[in-house]
């Protein structure tokens, strides 16, 4: 009987204790992570992750979600707010605040760059999140008219004449973003 009353009382207490406990396990918190970029699911049922290393991967969600699933496959690092798991079998979810692009594919032979196209009477730039500014060659790649302020990663060959200017021979692209103003 005191063995029955004994269990029934710490049984109570781990039933007390499990909501404070779930509480602080439910505080988001800001974090840097770096890891690729994966898609699990069905259509329509889709969700983005970052496999940060072999055992934990965080579901992304925030403004750069349509852009970032662009970069499936993608190696980035992500500065976020890290939350209460949306996704089943994922450590948490990080809406993402900013990111990187580490490495836009695996073996990847050629240079890239990423950053938004303008015009000028000289010619097409693309003025990179690097802060460069690439000499836009090879355009008839892709229309550069259309993509005038539009968010690129561009593939190719490039050639720098100092810290801060290159020409970039484009071979590939991949649009990011939609044009703005």
């Amino acid at each position: 009987m005191k063995n029955i009353i004994i269990t029934i009382l710490l049984l109570m207490v781990i039933i007390i204790s499990t909501p404070v406990l779930a509480n602080e396990n439910n505080k988001s918190f800001f974090a840097t992570l770096e890891g690729k970029l994966l898609m699990s699911g069905n259509e329509p049922f889709t969700n983005l992750l970052i496999k940060v290393n072999r055992y934990n991967s965080y579901s992304i969600s925030g403004e750069y979600l349509s852009e970032l699933k662009k970069l499936s496959g993608a190696t980035i690092r992500i500065t976020g707010l890290v939350q209460k798991s949306k996704v089943p079998g994922t450590a948490e979810d990080i809406k993402v605040i900013e990111y990187t692009i580490v490495s836009p594919k695996n073996n990847l032979k050629s240079n890239w760059s990423v950053g938004k196209i303008y015009s000028s009477e000289s010619g097409y730039v693309l003025i990179g999140d690097d802060q460069i500014i690439y000499n836009l060659t090879n355009a008839e790649v892709l229309d550069l008219e259309v993509y005038e302020h539009t968010k690129v990663l561009l593939f190719g060959d490039i050639d720098y004449y100092n810290d801060f200017y290159a020409d970039f021979s484009i071979q590939g692209y991949n649009v990011l973003s939609e044009p703005s103003n």
